[in-house]
């Protein structure tokens, strides 16, 4: 693709399909003189850049698995993903090296944080790797990645991802979408997220462009509507939330998305109300209702018929082609009207495990009766519609979508337990207008709430804070003597 654009960074600068490769093969040497054998893990502590899609390009092509790391996480849980997925390399921004390290300290072994400058796109890895790119042999066992989400159980899980899995869901994207180099896709989603598989493998795999929206304006609707106008976006794939904001931009209707043709959400229930309103203010694009985990990626899909609009949120359709599915009625003798069903679905690399869990891989993939692949316990219950689509109808266990994240309240129990004053805790979702707000509910003296958010924005993601604490002298407890 030579000089045609493969990254924006808007207010930073562009990037090269040219330079983005020779950038990877720097990478790749510097990893393969480092010491690095094909099949290990290297961190990618980087903010979304160039620099960081480029690292990601390296590790892959020296052979490697890459670990995506959110820098805005705090560092304690970082570091314990590094020491659980046993990485033998970090690469790291020097704005979050020192808080790494202090962190790190007892963890990781020394001399495997390997720290870039901060500098504009491209310069980061062209500093850390000067060298003449020497792409070692390009060998490894087939897997591309590790994704960490939250876990039931208080610890948070890693999804070992094949390199198969990935080629599907990229091969999928080109044909379902036609895309082509002129295209131009916005990247909403950090690189420890499953959404980003689809905007960067979906788009330069195909030579499109990739525009990545800066954190300080993913949540700001005028400066998203800004980008897609200004960089003639044509491909968007987000949580609702972001569409959502979008539909309520006052000056929509004016501004020039003439080029936007693909609009995609996932992640939770798009409220009603705002799906209609973005469709009619801004009707020119194909919309999706995608659905799928970081697990599957994108595993199902509904194209929304023009014209139509829907009392609840859409059905998630049929699921994509590189996949076998089933539904197994969950209902049985006990409860003989209930229509729904779990999910399961096989192929495309699913056939993988989570992290240092076994236990945890056994319960979710469970062997086949016949013989074949295993199937992959999604836990989402669905509904088969009479026009053959399935529609999602509830959840088994208590992960939930909190924002396009998702959130295992047990982790936050987990953490908010290590706090001295508490001796038990529960957390659950509560709604709030159109979405959810989580809500911990402790056995424990009053507390101030400052207080523990501060002990937990130390320990886990923002969006995993509760926005309420409410106390208790005790917690109901069921006959066992464990609460209820």
């Amino acid at each position: 693709m030579g000089d045609r654009r493969a990254i924006v960074e808007p207010g930073r600068g562009e990037t090269s399909y040219r330079t983005l490769d020779r950038l990877a093969s720097r990478v790749a040497a510097r990893l393969h003189a480092l010491g690095v054998a094909p099949g290990d893990r290297i961190g990618i502590y980087l903010r979304r850049s160039a620099d960081s899609i480029a690292a990601i390009l390296g590790t892959l092509r020296a052979g490697c698995v890459y670990v995506p790391i959110d820098p805005n996480a705090p560092a304690e849980r970082n570091a314990e993903i590094l020491a659980d997925c046993g990485v033998a390399q970090v690469l790291v921004n020097q704005e979050f090296d020192d808080a790494l390290r202090s962190a790190a300290d007892r963890i990781l072994p020394r001399g495997r944080i390997q720290t870039l400058p901060n500098a504009g796109p491209g310069a980061a890895i062209a500093a850390w790797a000067p060298d003449e790119p020497r792409d070692p042999p390009a060998c490894g066992n087939g897997n591309a990645c590790i994704l960490y989400t939250s876990g039931s159980t208080g610890r948070h899980k890693g999804w070992l991802m094949k390199r198969e899995a990935i080629e599907a869901h990229a091969s999928w994207v080109q044909r379902m979408l036609t895309v082509t180099p002129d295209d131009v896709f916005a990247n909403h989603a950090p690189f420890n997220f499953g959404m980003s598989l689809f905007d960067i493998f979906g788009s330069l795999r195909c030579g499109a462009t990739l525009v990545l929206i800066p954190d300080e304006a993913r949540a700001i609707a005028t400066r998203i509507v800004d980008i897609f106008e200004r960089e003639r976006v044509t491909v968007s794939f987000s949580a609702p939330l972001v569409l959502s904001l979008m539909s309520s931009t006052e000056d929509l209707e004016r501004r020039d998305l003439s080029r936007l043709r693909v609009v995609a959400f996932a992640g939770e229930a798009f409220p009603a109300r705002a799906l209609a309103t973005l469709r009619r203010r801004v009707p020119g694009p194909r919309y999706f209702n995608f659905y799928g985990s970081t697990e599957t990626n994108v595993a199902a899909f509904h194209e929304l018929p023009k014209g139509m609009d829907f009392d609840e949120s859409p059905p998630i359709g049929r699921p994509c082609e590189h996949y076998q599915w089933r539904v197994v009625p969950v209902g049985g003798e006990s409860a003989p009207d209930d229509d729904r069903g779990e999910l399961q679905l096989r192929g495309a690399g699913l056939d993988s495990s989570y992290v240092n869990q076994p236990e945890l891989t056994r319960e979710r993939l469970v062997p086949d009766a016949e013989g074949g692949p295993a199937w992959y316990r999604t836990l989402d219950l669905v509904r088969e519609l009479p026009d053959g689509n399935l529609r999602h109808a509830g959840r088994l266990g208590r992960m939930i979508k909190l924002r396009g994240y998702r959130v295992e309240p047990g982790e936050i129990e987990a953490r908010l337990r290590q706090h001295p004053a508490v001796t038990e805790a529960v957390v659950v979702p509560e709604s709030i207008g159109d979405g959810l707000q989580l809500v911990a509910h402790l056995e424990s003296p009053r507390l101030s709430a400052v207080e523990l958010k501060e002990f937990l924005s130390r320990r886990l993601p923002a969006y995993m804070v509760p926005a309420r604490f409410e106390y208790h002298p005790s917690l109901p407890r069921n006959l066992r003597g464990k609460v209820d």
